[in-house]
């Protein structure tokens, strides 16, 4: 529940509402870079010339690993992987006071890649979207997050059945009224649907005897489902999208 929906609208119409916008992804970076980094590789025991961490591995790890608007999440992750990079060294120092003939490098160890997936496991977040958007129902939009907002996909499927609707996602009350409106709408225009599709004549004849003696959606059984539920969603917006996503299917 948005924090605005258990203030009296009498007394919110009295205050001022300050909206703090989250960091966009150049600001996390630049902060990581000029604040963040340098204080864990001080928490952790390490110094500067211990690690190297590229712009390019801060983007991966604030891309596929944080979703939020601060930054606390980004400074935990950083740290995870500092932690690992003094365990090694430390692990390697050890080594060489056993045996005197290992040496331990000058050069800082740079984090790539796949050093931070070996640290912090999977990627928590999937940005590749270029290969599903193809699919048949699916499409994608934009929608409203706490954290500012973000690509969204929708992925509609149907099963015979008796026009039951699944809805999952954490979804907000406008979003899932989104969806309702979208089924309604669809189910109010069978004809012109069949006839703005990019299929021959014949093709469009057929498709619009089927929807008159069939009723569209009504003997289906249909699912629709927004990825990345762990992120709140909401926002009329989203319509539009969810639409073309059941008719595309």
């Amino acid at each position: 529940m948005n924090s605005l929906e258990t203030i009296q609208p009498a007394l919110l119409d009295r205050m001022e509402v300050i909206t703090l916008e989250g960091y966009t992804l150049y600001e996390k970076i630049e902060i990581a870079k000029h604040y963040l980094l340098p204080k864990q590789i001080k928490e952790n025991g390490l110094i500067e010339t211990h690690i190297e961490f590229p712009d390019d591995a801060l983007r991966f790890l604030t891309d596929y690993y944080t979703r939020e608007a601060g930054v606390r999440t980004l400074e935990r992750k950083i740290g995870s992987v500092c932690r690992k990079v003094a365990f090694d060294y430390l692990k390697t120092k050890q080594s060489q006071t056993e045996n005197s003939k290992i040496t331990l490098t000058t050069e800082p160890f740079k984090i790539n890649e796949d050093f931070i997936e070996s640290v912090l496991g999977p990627k928590a977040y999937d940005e590749d979207i270029s290969q599903r958007i193809d699919q048949p129902g699916i499409a994608i939009g934009m929608a409203w997050t706490q954290f500012g907002g973000k690509i969204l996909l929708v992925e509609a499927s149907k099963a015979p059945g008796h026009g039951k609707i699944q809805i999952t996602g954490k979804l907000g009350d406008v979003m899932k009224e989104s969806v309702l409106t979208s089924i309604g709408w669809i189910k109010a225009h069978q004809e012109l649907i069949s006839l703005i599709t990019n299929e021959s004549k014949e093709m469009k004849t057929e498709i619009a005897e089927t929807l008159t003696s069939d009723p569209l959606l009504d003997k289906y059984d249909l699912h629709v489902h927004f990825p990345a539920a762990a992120i709140p969603k909401d926002g009329p917006s989203a319509g539009i999208t969810i639409t073309i996503a059941l008719v595309r299917f």
